[in-house]
């Protein structure tokens, strides 16, 4: 057992990543899952931004490429929010992933881009949970608001999108 909620989160983070490579989906889809629910427990924005780059990676495999853009949108918004960029180690992934999803998409790809960026953190949870393809009660993507002890920050009722994270 890893008692460092941190460290355990990050790895499955990565983890995920390698087993979304690997085309092993429906492992990718738990361990992010794992990932993304202590780093909304411990309102760790950084991992937080893993975990969403994580699953925009595996929804686009599983040829849901608007969403997939929606969901890097989100990211990135999430990203330019808490000052935090794209790990170089990840640039290479992530360009392959936005071609992909271009050749998809076509001119379609910046609405949708777009459109997560300003999409409400609901939605962006939405779509995070059904990148496993099935529902379980074992794997449930956590909102802000499930988050057991952690209090959600003050914002603007105006401000209800997924930026809402970085200020936690």
């Amino acid at each position: 057992q890893i008692s460092h909620r941190t460290s355990f989160a990050h790895s499955c983070a990565m983890l995920g990543k390698v087993l979304c490579r690997l085309g092993e989906y429906d492992e990718a889809y738990a361990r992010l899952s794992d990932g993304l629910r202590v780093h909304v427990e411990i309102g760790d924005a950084w991992g937080i931004a893993l975990d969403l780059e994580g699953l925009a990676g595996l929804v686009i495999a599983r040829e849901r490429y608007a969403d997939g853009v929606r969901l890097m949108g989100a990211v990135d918004a999430l990203r330019e929010r808490v000052a935090i960029a794209l790990p170089a180690s990840d640039r290479s992934e992530r360009d392959r992933l936005v071609a992909i999803a271009r050749n998809q998409l076509g001119g379609y790809y910046e609405r949708m881009y777009d459109e997560g960026r300003t999409m409400p953190m609901i939605e962006v949870s939405q779509i995070a949970s059904e990148a496993g393809g099935l529902q379980t009660a074992e794997y449930r993507v956590p909102v802000l608001e499930d988050a057991v002890g952690v209090t959600p920050p003050v914002v603007p009722a105006a401000t209800d999108t997924l930026r809402v994270l970085a200020l936690g």
